[in-house]
């Protein structure tokens, strides 16, 4: 009996010691496959996340391409370099994609292959194209080229796979989680099946120790799984964020070149009856500039909501630029004139409602320039520019009116064209100058000083007065660029007549109100006065009543107070006519 025991007793030692050894082996297989499945999970969702970035710097890429094409050689450096960083970005993704998401056949397949119709050439080659673009900006045409084959590569070629790209990782990694998980289990149940065979001695620290494995398992799948949901969230964020504005939540101008696209394309809609209404913002740049820029986003979305509330559901609304919008809709064909007409001046009564602010009450308005598409007008380009030119005309005739684009107008447009030409050509060539004439007093005849007066030395037309060329050089933003030809002018003058022994007190120096709120102008006239060697009291400021400084934190307001304070005579100018 002794030997027995003996015998059993050895004979349960080796059982024991042979299923102990399966169990570590297999608890050890456990934890082995399951960091190979954190391992694979994380490695999963860096290739969803890269491979949904993807789409997005793709279409980031080409925003930023359109607008340098657009700028041309007017193009900032930081525009350039955000495009150039982008690129990179994309460029940097789709390598790693390259080396760590080609694990099977079908991932190659959906890269190289047909079914993912060559993905990595056409990205290949959108990088490419991309690289060329900053070298190409010097040739307006060979850019505009290229922002086509960008285009094409971008929204056509690409876009469909990148999508296509996201969801199959996303199937994979699903399919692949669940298979680690299902071997994970399997081992788990051998575990725990050896341990109820087992004595209670070796039973239960073992069953502790799957407890624990499984748990950290599920843990790490719920992980995995808000991982994921996270990431598809951010998929459908950047999808919107690529087709909508960012600061209204209306479409973008990539959308609205796609929509309008599209309807000029479908057969089964009556091409002259789409209507597109070009929307700008009155008096916007006077909100920015005495109420800040966080009242000029406030009136941007309150203009936003009156808009989409002033037209009927199907049309689509775009900001396409700062305080621009652009309105596509189909009208029928029987009473299309009228009703677009009607859809102008509701958005201009609703805009122009006066807004309540924190900064203070704001009243701004709005122009509207419309057209209709018709059988030789099929590009969104020519509609776009049509409207364009028609909002011009609304703006210049008064603004806070609705215009209808008729073929004049490209004359008018022409016209303009040439008075630009020539005077971006008089500001470079110094033709725009100072005339002075003297202050007296009507009871004494003493003089009190000179008033400098803009004249434009024309080469053919002789002597342009202001009148004829201050309006447009504000609206052409060169105002600036005037006021300080003729500031230089007169006090060179101012210099020279006391120079050749002539008492003159002063000059007044007329100061357009764009002048007035550039960053840094008082600082400039103060030096341009120095280095002539003139006091500051030497110089009178005159200021247009229409100059609305609304505030203390108004530039304009800022600036007269710093040449105030640094001795410059202030004058108000033409007063009770502004």
């Amino acid at each position: 009996m002794k030997d027995f025991f003996r015998i059993n007793h050895r004979r349960l030692w080796v059982q024991n010691a042979i299923a102990l050894t399966l169990l570590t082996h297999l608890i050890s297989a456990s934890y082995s496959i399951h960091l190979q499945t954190i391992r694979a999970g994380e490695l999963d969702a860096s290739i969803i996340n890269r491979s949904g970035q993807q789409r997005m710097l793709s279409q980031r890429t080409l925003l930023l391409a359109s607008k340098l094409v657009d700028q041309g050689l007017q193009s900032k450096p930081e525009l350039l370099e955000a495009f150039q960083t982008t690129l990179q970005a994309f460029e940097s993704n789709h390598n790693w994609l390259m080396q760590n998401a080609m694990t099977n056949e079908a991932a190659q397949e959906h890269y190289l292959g047909q079914n993912g119709a060559q993905l990595n050439t056409k990205s290949g080659s959108f990088i490419a194209l991309g690289k060329t673009l900053p070298a190409a900006l010097e040739n307006a045409t060979e850019a505009a080229s290229l922002l086509t084959k960008l285009e094409v590569l971008a929204l056509d070629a690409m876009l469909v796979y990148l999508n296509a790209a996201v969801t199959f990782f996303e199937e994979a990694a699903q399919l692949k989680t669940k298979q680690s998980t299902d071997i994970l289990k399997l081992s788990v149940g051998l575990s725990i099946a050896l341990l109820f065979l087992e004595a209670a001695l070796i039973f239960i620290p073992a069953q502790r120790a799957v407890s624990r494995a499984f748990n950290l398992a599920e843990r790490r799948q719920k992980t995995l799984d808000e991982t994921n949901k996270s990431l598809r969230a951010t998929s459908e964020k950047l999808a919107f964020s690529a087709s909508h504005d960012q600061l209204t939540g209306l479409a973008n101008r990539d959308r609205l070149l796609s929509t309008l696209e599209q309807m000029l394309t479908d057969p089964s809609l009556d091409v002259n009856s789409i209507c597109l209404l070009h929307v700008d913002l009155d008096k916007f740049k006077e909100v920015n500039d005495t109420l800040g820029h966080g009242a000029g986003d406030a009136v941007l979305r309150r203009a936003a909501s009156a808009m989409q509330t002033a037209v009927r559901d199907a049309d689509v609304v775009a900001r396409v630029g700062g305080d621009e919008f652009i309105i596509v809709a189909y009208l029928p064909e029987a009473e299309r004139h009228s009703l677009a007409q009607q859809i102008a001046d509701r958005l201009i009564k609703r805009i122009s409602e006066p807004m309540q602010l924190p900064e203070g009450q704001c009243d701004v308005g709005a122009s509207v320039g419309y057209t209709f598409a018709s059988e030789d007008m099929r590009t969104p380009d020519i509609i776009i520019g049509n409207a364009d030119l028609a909002l011009y005309e609304a703006k210049r005739d008064g603004r806070g009116q609705a215009l209808r684009f008729c073929g004049d107008m490209r004359e008018g447009l022409e016209q303009r064209r040439k008075t630009l030409e020539e005077l971006t050509t008089a500001i470079d060539d110094a033709q725009i100058g100072a005339f002075i004439q003297p202050k007296i007093d009507a009871q004494s005849g003493t003089v009190l000083g000179f008033e400098a007066l803009s004249r434009w030395s024309h080469p053919t037309r002789g002597i342009v007065l202001p009148a004829d060329f201050i309006s447009f050089a504000e609206s052409a933003g060169m105002i600036e660029d005037i006021d300080t030809l003729v500031h230089q002018d007169a006090l060179d003058m101012l210099v020279q007549l006391r120079r050749d022994g002539f008492t003159v007190p002063s000059m007044a120096l007329n100061v357009s109100s764009h002048s007035l709120r550039r960053k840094g102008f008082s600082r400039d006239l103060i030096r341009m006065v120095s280095d002539r060697g003139l006091s500051p009291k030497d110089v009178v400021i005159e200021v247009l009543e229409s100059t609305l400084i609304q505030n203390r934190d108004d530039l304009a307001a800022r600036s007269i107070d710093v040449l105030s304070r640094a001795g410059v005579a202030i004058q108000m100018d033409d007063f009770g006519t502004g």
